[in-house]
């Protein structure tokens, strides 16, 4: 159920390094650009996968995967929509900060998704979910010079979609069968 959000946690890594950067850094504003703008990436990464370590304690995971798939959907509609100009430098870093912050937020999430969804086969479910994210990598790598833009921007949209909907089933799933399980009180000696 997970593997199609583990696939896009890493497609979208792949999209901002090699398709962001190319179609909406170098060639509107120059080469130059491309380290500036994926700095920025990188420090709204580090921060919101920092803070949304805190609030998964508030809200759950839940909203905070919501609110990342929202800010990426929105990104991705922003680009579909906008010609880029070199009028104002502020669109190109806000769509990076934006795509950062996301990205935080799927790294920490989906990394703390495995230890909760398999508690007793944490090599197994890392495993897993580093094979997922190679694959969206790959797909996104190998599928760049056969696509358009738009074309990417649409297949990684629809991706983020159909993984949120398989994810929501997952912890719907979830919630179900942890109301099942009878409750074990375990002694301890002291």
């Amino acid at each position: 159920m997970i593997l199609p959000m583990l696939m896009y946690s890493f497609m979208e890594v792949g999209f901002v390094t090699s398709e962001m950067t190319k179609a909406f850094v170098t060639c509107p504003l120059g080469m130059h650009m491309v380290g500036y703008t994926m700095m920025f990436l990188g420090i709204c990464g580090s921060l919101s996968s920092y803070i949304s370590g805190l609030l998964t304690k508030c809200t759950g995971r839940i909203p905070l995967i919501l609110w990342a798939a929202g800010m990426n959907l929105g990104v991705l509609v922003a680009m579909d929509v906008w010609a880029p100009t070199t009028d104002s430098l502020v669109p190109f870093f806000a769509i990076m900060g934006l795509w950062g912050a996301s990205d935080g937020i799927w790294v920490s999430q989906s990394n703390s998704l495995m230890s909760v969804v398999f508690p007793d086969k944490f090599e197994e479910a890392f495993a897993g979910l580093r094979m997922a994210q190679g694959i969206g990598v790959a797909t996104v790598f190998g599928s760049s010079p056969a696509m358009s833009m738009r074309s990417k921007i649409y297949m990684l949209g629809g991706l983020c979609i159909f993984g949120i909907i398989m994810y929501l089933i997952m912890e719907i799933l979830l919630r179900r069968e942890k109301k099942k399980r009878p409750i074990t009180i375990r002694q301890t000696s002291v």
